[in-house]
């Protein structure tokens, strides 16, 4: 949002309505105060700055530079702000002193500042601020009355506007060159469409021409036979290439697919390790040595279900590279239900509970099965993070001849529009956060698995996997 007012403000300023860009600004500035960054802090405040010296409200100007450097982070300075900032500063000085010779006092100040933002700007490499800098001091020694040191600032300033010049114009001639030679490119292209198409006009007449005659029609029955043979292989060619096409793009859905899972099984202990390292950089004086601890064996553990879900996911990998389709097996459901409860062990704040009385086991695919619950798992701990004594529950049961996987929770719901992707192959749900609907359809479908859900408003949502080919 900061960043958003900061960008409508730039706006008014190039539309020439000052006093709505610093309204604008002072918004950005507020939420920068409150998020503590202190970065954009810094930009906020020397942009503010720029405005107040383009109104000629010098002291507000100076102001507000002022704050923009105590507002600098000191681990890791901005240099390209704070040079901008004593730039803003130098000039906003001599503004002082040429609407008041009272004020002359203050071109020391000005020189100052100049000088920072020229050291600044050189380590930059930057001639265009080098050529500003270098301007204003010009007009501060001559202010001042030394005149051999104007004359330098003045010849400098020149030397880094010639450069400048030159650049751009280097990059004008480049430009001309690029276009030239698309050009050339245009006219070989439209110079040979115009070769194929007169080759084209004169077969075809050549053929009209012993149409006419009518004294070969041997020949005639021996080339139309060549075109048909012709025209089978190029269909035949048409074809495979088609297959090819279609083949294609599943690869690429296939890789689409893969990265989703990948994204989505690694994000949760990955996020939940770097949680634990940032607890114990950051605060270690807030814990005792049982906390330090019991934060230690969190962090390993977490570790530990990272390497073993990259295990995973690396050997189904190296299974799927062919082709992206299940290999079934005889599984126990209690294992997949134990490797999940491990993969989200460092979930303290949602009860997790798997009820297995009857021992199920299942003829599936296990990796399938396993990101299908891991993401079903994720997803509810995501949707319960406004809950209060959030709980989910696995349960697994045997009904007739089929097999049942069901998880509930006691989150918020939602709606049937939220669940669309389930049902709808043209509904497409994006995996920003997680996983989407969509492919936890696809696997779903993949293992011949169907996945319904009920959800109430208000007291939580229940999905349940109907396995029908079970052994």
């Amino acid at each position: 949002m900061a960043i958003v007012f900061r960008n409508m403000a730039v706006v008014y300023t190039s539309l020439g309505q000052p006093q709505k860009a610093l309204a604008q600004y002072q918004k950005a500035n507020r939420i920068s105060q409150e998020i503590n960054n202190r970065s954009l802090q810094a930009r906020i405040l020397s942009d503010i700055a720029l405005v107040y010296y383009n109104l000629k409200d010098y002291d507000r100007a100076i102001e507000n530079s002022q704050l923009s450097l105590k507002a600098q982070n000191a681990q890791v300075p901005d240099k390209q702000t704070i040079a901008f900032i004593h730039g803003v500063l130098g000039d906003a000085y001599l503004g002082k002193v040429k609407s008041s010779p009272a004020h002359k006092k203050l071109l020391d100040s000005a020189i100052f500042n100049l000088h920072r933002a020229i050291t600044l700007h050189k380590q930059l490499n930057s001639s265009r601020d080098l050529a500003y800098d270098f301007s204003s001091l010009t007009e501060v020694y001559k202010l001042s009355g030394d005149y051999k040191s104007t004359l330098s600032a003045y010849e400098t300033a020149m030397v880094y506007e010639d450069s400048v010049y030159n650049f751009d114009n280097k990059e004008t001639i480049k430009n001309l060159e690029d276009k030239r030679a698309i050009e050339r490119r245009d006219r070989e292209i439209k110079i040979n469409k115009l070769k194929l198409e007169a080759r084209e006009r004169q077969k075809w007449f050549l053929v009209l021409g012993l149409g006419l005659l009518g004294v070969i029609g041997v020949l005639l029955f021996y080339q139309s036979s060549n075109r048909r043979k012709l025209n089978n292989k190029l269909s035949a060619l048409n074809e495979s290439l088609a297959k090819t096409n279609i083949e294609l793009d599943q690869a690429n859905k296939i890789k689409a697919r893969f990265f989703s899972i990948l994204n989505h099984d690694l994000r949760s202990p990955v996020y939940n390790l770097i949680h634990f390292l940032h607890l114990k950089k950051e605060s270690p004086e807030l814990h005792d040595d049982q906390t330090k601890a019991a934060i230690e064996t969190k962090t390993m553990v977490s570790a530990e279900n990272l390497l073993v879900s990259m295990e995973d996911l690396l050997l189904w990998s190296k299974s799927q590279m062919e082709n992206f389709s299940p290999q079934p097996e005889t599984i126990e459901i209690a294992q997949i239900f134990n490797d999940t409860q491990k993969h989200f062990e460092s979930e303290e704040r949602v009860a997790i509970a798997f009820e297995n009385p009857e021992q199920i086991q299942l003829y599936t695919d296990e990796n399938y099965l396993k990101t299908i619950i891991r993401n079903l798992t994720g997803n509810a701990i995501k949707a319960l993070e406004q809950t209060n004594e959030p709980a989910i529950v696995w349960r697994a049961w045997r009904e007739s001849q089929q097999i049942f996987l069901e998880i509930t929770d006691n989150g918020p719901g939602g709606d049937d529009e939220q669940f669309k992707a389930l049902y709808d192959d043209r509904e497409v749900v994006g995996i920003g956060t997680g996983l989407g609907l969509h492919l936890i359809r696809d696997l779903s479908k993949a293992i011949d698995c169907e996945i319904k859900v009920h959800s109430v408003l208000g007291s939580g949502t229940t999905f349940v996997l109907a396995f029908a080919n079970s052994k």
